[in-house]
């Protein structure tokens, strides 16, 4: 049984390692891209603060007249130096200055550090012509394989005795063991943090499958999120 699950434990990993790396790396750079964003670029995303900002019907009349594009919906900053992003009827974005209501950017999601990271996080960057994103569903596979390889690497250090003891790193151990040590102790100590970065991982695409899961487990009903205010057009 337990050679049985080592080698489970391996297949999988093997399996889903490739993606899983990326998805790391990317969620990584993700915490940090817009700041990245602005560093780099600071006259494509941040304004010099006025006394307050121009109201919605203002600004987005301003914006469409710019653009020649209807605004979608449009974000505000709470960060007074940074620009308000809208969206425009062609799937394309605004940078906006709030307070002269000028346009500084347009571009796409992808053309961004954090829509291109992003979008590689969730999707692997592919969309077909049609709009469809086959690679994330293959993602949310990957973090659905990490959540139950997770659970077999943490039955395979609690099931034998001495569970504690292995909880050691031996740093003048061979490379071979101080690896396998590595691997033991950072699986059990990030046990709790990997289920839940593979469970909400699954949840942005298989949103009704996790949402049941959840009800099950937690024997209460899941709230839905309100729909966002509409803009009048």
């Amino acid at each position: 049984m337990k050679l049985w699950l080592r080698k489970i434990h391996l297949t999988l990993a093997l399996l889903s390692g490739l993606f899983l790396l990326i998805v790391s790396l990317s969620g990584a750079v993700l915490i940090y891209a817009k700041d990245l964003q602005h560093l780099i670029q600071p006259e494509k995303w941040l304004v010099t603060p006025a006394e307050k900002p121009l109201n919605f019907d203002t600004l987005i009349n301003s914006v469409q007249t710019q653009t020649q594009q209807k605004t979608v919906f449009l974000m505000p900053e709470q960060n007074p130096t940074m620009a308000w992003q809208f969206r425009l009827a062609n799937n394309h974005y605004a940078s906006v200055n709030p307070y002269t209501s000028n346009v500084i950017y347009t571009y796409q999601s992808t053309d961004t550090i954090y829509g291109f990271t992003l979008a590689l996080h969730r999707w692997l960057l592919f969309e077909s012509s049609d709009g469809n994103k086959p690679f994330k569903n293959w993602m949310s596979v990957c973090a659905l394989l990490l959540l139950i390889n997770v659970l077999i690497g943490f039955y395979l250090w609690v099931k034998p005795k001495n569970r504690i003891k292995r909880l050691a790193i031996k740093p003048k151990a061979k490379l071979r063991v101080l690896l396998y040590q590595l691997h033991t102790v950072l699986g059990v100590y990030f046990f709790v943090p990997l289920i839940l970065i593979a469970f909400t991982g699954m949840a942005f695409n298989w949103k009704t499958q996790t949402q049941s899961v959840l009800e099950l487990v937690t024997q209460n009903k899941v709230t839905n999120r309100p729909a966002p205010p509409k803009i009048p057009v």
